[in-house]
């Protein structure tokens, strides 16, 4: 059976014979059928270039970018929470009452001095 005839199967044993491999995807329409590694059987040797694929110039700017990306998402959100940690320990240690003060008491002080309609749920 041809991998083109493949295609859509799965097969509890397969024999392939890398070495007439043309390109990496017929590598992978060849190998991607079979269940396990166990029905696996490779007919002869191969050259290690059958299984490798030559990446683009375009595969390799944009992986590039990708991992820069990446990167400075780290970088971005690691310094925020940084920021955002200080901020709350700063707060945590103002003597100003309205800076310390908890949600739960915003609602309960708005409530008190009339400042909503109705008393907010807590």
């Amino acid at each position: 059976m041809t991998a083109h005839r493949a295609q859509g199967q799965t097969l509890s044993a397969v024999i392939v014979d890398l070495q007439s491999c043309r390109g990496s995807e017929a590598l992978y329409v060849m190998l991607s059928h079979v269940t396990s590694i166990k029905g696996l059987l490779i007919l002869r040797s191969f050259s290690r270039n059958k299984i490798t694929c030559n990446v683009s110039e375009d595969l390799r700017v944009e992986n590039k970018r990708l991992r820069e990306i990446v990167l400075e998402t780290t970088v971005w959100c690691s310094t925020n929470v940084i920021e955002t940690q200080a901020a709350i320990d700063n707060l945590a240690t103002q003597q100003d009452p309205v800076s310390r003060c908890t949600t739960r008491d915003l609602k309960r002080h708005a409530s008190r001095t009339n400042h909503i309609d109705a008393p907010l749920s807590e």
